[in-house]
């Protein structure tokens, strides 16, 4: 997929089959459910161009355990990782400004995501039930407000 540049919507709902992504390099967007419910899919590389991640885009990826490095990522849409029980992490992530609603809900074994150096919102019940997060947030951010605010564990980053 070096070439690819837009997943589109649906592109590969429910692919069962389906058990890694290749290089993802190239992508700058992945619309909305384009994997959802690929139970097979495992691992997500880094995709370093990512812009855009659309709602529901991997929600309920069952044996999701990774998903790599976002550096340039902004936003990540509304229930994106919904249901995504054994995802344990997630890459760099320091150009995110928004986290939609249930976007890691019932993430039940996710241990960390990228660090959160510029968020400032984050949607209602983003990090439900995801009861091994730490989250990595700056002093006095609103990160850390919202870390505090749904008991949350949380861990200081340097700027």
């Amino acid at each position: 997929m070096s070439s690819v540049i837009d997943i589109d919507y649906f592109a590969f709902e429910g692919c069962a089959a389906l058990k890694s992504i290749g290089d993802m390099s190239s992508v700058t967007s992945i619309g909305r459910g384009a994997f959802t419910a690929c139970a097979s899919l495992e691992r997500i590389g880094d995709m370093p161009k990512l812009q855009t991640l659309d709602v529901i885009a991997f929600s309920n990826c069952d044996s999701l355990k990774s998903v790599g490095n976002m550096g340039k990522l902004t936003t990540i849409g509304e229930s994106a990782f919904f249901n995504c029980g054994a995802l344990t992490s997630v890459g760099e992530i320091k150009s995110i400004t928004n986290i939609g609603d249930f976007a890691f809900y019932d993430c039940i074994s996710l241990e960390s995501i990228g660090a959160l150096h510029s968020v400032t919102e984050i949607g209602n019940a983003a990090f439900y039930n995801c009861p091994s997060l730490t989250l990595r947030v700056l002093p006095n951010s609103y990160a850390e407000q919202y870390a505090k605010s749904n008991n949350i564990k949380y861990t200081y980053i340097e700027d």
